[in-house]
């Protein structure tokens, strides 16, 4: 039931029942549920020109990608050879060095074993010019 009500010249249409009015600018909105599972399937987006290059791209990078993998079978064995070779190279400087080492600590160690040995030879020395001739010496 509608009962009209003039306010200045316009008709103010008012509703005597208890549902709110619709506005019929707005058309309904429906909302379609998905078909299937709706936890595994999920709706398919658009491709995009740039995610799927085009075959002759596509053949180059994998042109490049074989020609880089076979240049790394090649190289390999090289590079470990150079790498063993280096790494006895360093073994053998090492060994080098070490037994440098160990020859002038023993240098250094003989040489204070000499000084001092000479000190207490050249200290009894001194004491025995000065002690008393023994008896028989002259």
């Amino acid at each position: 039931m509608l009962a009209g009500l003039t306010l200045a010249g316009s008709v103010v249409a008012q509703s005597t029942d208890t549902q709110p009015a619709t506005d019929t600018l707005k058309p309904p909105v429906t909302i379609v549920a998905p078909k299937g599972n709706t936890s595994a399937d999920k709706p398919a987006r658009p491709e995009l020109p740039y995610a799927t290059p085009d075959p002759a791209v596509r053949a180059l990078v994998e042109r490049f990608q074989t020609a880089r993998e076979d240049f790394i079978k090649k190289q390999k064995p090289s590079l470990i050879c150079q790498r063993d070779a280096a790494r006895l190279e360093w073994l053998e400087k090492r060994s080098v060095l070490t037994e440098e080492l160990r020859n002038r600590a023993m240098e250094i160690k003989n040489e204070f074993r000499n000084r001092e040995l000479q000190e207490v030879l050249d200290a009894a020395r001194d004491a025995a010019r000065q002690a008393k001739p023994r008896a028989g010496e002259d």
